[in-house]
């Protein structure tokens, strides 16, 4: 058949998370690693406890509606972390046209989006990018 490989880069759209001024708690080892999420008076929250910032960026794509690619961890924080985000389902925060507004673009007074959210309450920043990956 006479088949070759051979590696290849390329860039890939992503949602990068990044550490701006983290406010995480230090997961106790102990801990089992788990994520949940759960719904309290029309709002969406994501409860984890012993947690990287790379598992955190793997299992936030499911459980946020608003991400259309891969999330990559770009923190550079190496430890395990204790904590809670809540946002407003994508309906909720949406402006004219049902759409959602990107992230830093103003939102109407109904809620906060998944990208206000992790700013505000975890300190780090999810902003659509690109990186390079490699590809066999």
């Amino acid at each position: 058949f006479a088949l070759k490989a051979h590696m290849d880069t390329q860039r890939l759209s992503v949602f990068g998370l990044t550490a701006v001024r983290p406010k995480l708690k230090d997961a106790d080892p102990v801990e089992r690693s788990t994520c949940q999420i759960g719904v309290a008076s029309g709002m969406r929250t994501f409860t984890c406890i012993n947690v990287t910032m790379a598992q955190f960026a793997q299992r936030l794509r499911p459980a946020a509606g608003y991400l259309d690619h891969p999330v990559a961890d770009l923190t550079g924080l190496k430890g395990s972390y204790d904590f809670a985000v809540s946002w407003s389902p994508l309906g909720l925060t949406a402006g004219r046209g049902g759409a959602a507004a990107a992230p830093g673009e103003a939102e109407p007074p109904t809620g906060i989006t998944l990208f206000e959210a992790v700013d505000r309450q975890l300190g780090l920043k999810l902003a659509p990018g690109n990186i390079l990956a490699r590809w066999w």
